[in-house]
């Protein structure tokens, strides 16, 4: 059975989820994403509210007045805030074990993902700002340990949030190029190519910044 959040996903099609030239410039496909944030039966939750374990599910999260929310720690973003922007906390347990998560958004807005007192180091990001109802996507390293999720800089009173785990071959390929450059050398033994330079996708060990 599908996580709730993503039952809608098996109506649609690859072609349907594919059809906006825009996501094509994501670094890994939210067609899931895509199709839950449409999807009319989508749960709808208050800032401050309590999730239950971290696990695959998709919502959305009613905001409030950035600088009334009480966050677990400074938001990660230091610019200033364009006009008047809005922010949110959700609570989860632990998860079943460490893992590599995504954690889309819909719209503008900047991610934090609190564990045991300290905002976890995203390793990497994409998004899109011509990709209908997503617009970015952040990878992070979870532990097993309980989560609060903070939203902030948000330009809306809601925003659409999806979690879902990395599977392992996807997030191989996301992260290593080397898949198109792999050359055979003189030996027999393939020696690897360094992959060209994207825009789209940051890997490093510690990335602060977020599309």
């Amino acid at each position: 059975m599908l996580p709730v959040g993503f039952a809608l996903i098996a109506l649609v099609s690859g072609t349907q989820a594919q059809d906006a030239v825009g996501c094509k410039a994501l670094a890994w496909p939210l067609d899931q994403e895509r199709a839950a944030f449409v999807d009319p039966k989508l749960e709808i939750v208050e800032s401050g509210s309590a999730r239950g374990p971290w696990t695959q599910q998709a919502f959305a999260l009613m905001l409030a007045p950035q600088e009334s929310v009480a966050f677990k720690v400074p938001p990660g973003d230091k610019r200033r805030p364009e006009g008047k922007v809005f922010g949110g906390t959700v609570s989860f347990d632990a998860p079943a074990q460490a893992e590599l998560y995504y954690v889309t958004l819909s719209s503008e807005g900047w991610i934090d993902v609190v564990q045991n007192g300290a905002a976890i180091r995203s390793d990497a990001h994409t998004g899109a700002k011509g990709c209908p109802d997503v617009r970015k996507s952040v990878r992070f390293p979870v532990g097993s340990f309980p989560i609060v999720l903070q939203l902030s800089g948000v330009p809306a009173t809601t925003i659409k949030i999806g979690i879902r785990p990395v599977r392992r071959r996807a997030a191989l390929l996301a992260s290593c190029r080397w898949w198109p450059t792999l050359l055979l050398t003189n030996t027999g033994k393939f020696r690897r190519s360094p992959p060209a330079p994207t825009a789209q996708v940051l890997i490093k060990p510690k990335i602060l910044s977020q599309i």
